[in-house]
């Protein structure tokens, strides 16, 4: 995980563990070997449970043995951010895919649901997301209080890639305003300037949204 060329998997604990079903797809589906991440033991596991780093290293998480490297979103959620936490934070990843994306929200507690800033496994993502080639983030259930959250992945995945909602600071970042237009709750803009700023801005966002068998899937750009 310390190359570029690796791929990070952020996947839903099972119990505080992840259990082995990711591996297990990825070698039937794949043929590839992958490793997993015990908080516990604080090493990485083969397939087969057997080690594949010493014990009770923090830092090793941040130099996973092989390319592909599972990690519990628990651990982001939960863990020390001055542990295993920081040895991930600034790597730079090839792909990052993010498991029960929805888990991955902003801090509405502002009037009337503003977003006010980052629970911790959004914060983390943005800044992961930043440093990787590609994301893919999967979800059934985009949206669980209010339309602003198909936005909040939207902007997770943006950064880095400005082709995804525009430089950062743009029109496009306000999800207040883009998301009212996009459900309607907003008239359309007088302003041509800002009629062309929104027709840009929701031509980038709603083809980023794909819902395929009750899943929302979103792979950034190949030229990323």
């Amino acid at each position: 995980m310390a190359r570029s060329g690796n791929v990070a998997l952020k996947a839903e604990p099972f119990f505080g563990e992840i259990d082995g079903k990711w591996q297990t797809e990825i070698q039937d589906n794949l043929g590839l070997p992958s490793a997993i991440w015990s908080s516990t033991t604080e090493q990485w596991l083969d397939g087969k449970e057997l080690p594949l780093s010493f014990k009770s290293e923090s830092g090793a998480v941040g130099r996973c043995p092989l390319r592909i490297g599972i990690v519990s979103t628990g651990l982001i959620v939960s863990g020390d951010e001055d542990g295993e936490i920081r040895h991930l934070i600034n790597k730079k990843f090839a792909v990052v895919i993010l498991d029960e994306a929805h888990k991955a929200r902003a801090d509405r507690s502002g009037k009337d649901g503003t977003r006010v800033g980052e629970k911790r496994l959004l914060a983390f993502m943005e800044k992961i997301a930043a440093n990787a080639q590609s994301v893919l983030i999967g979800t059934a259930t985009p949206i669980q209080l209010r339309a602003e959250e198909i936005h909040d992945l939207v902007a997770m995945l943006a950064k880095g890639a400005n082709d995804v909602l525009g430089i950062e600071g743009s029109r496009g970042w306000a999800s207040d305003a883009c998301m009212g237009y996009l459900t309607g709750d907003m008239l359309w803009p007088v302003n041509p300037t800002d009629q062309w700023a929104c027709s840009a801005i929701l031509y980038r966002l709603q083809p980023k949204i794909q819902f395929t068998s009750g899943s929302q899937r979103r792979n950034l750009p190949t030229t990323r």
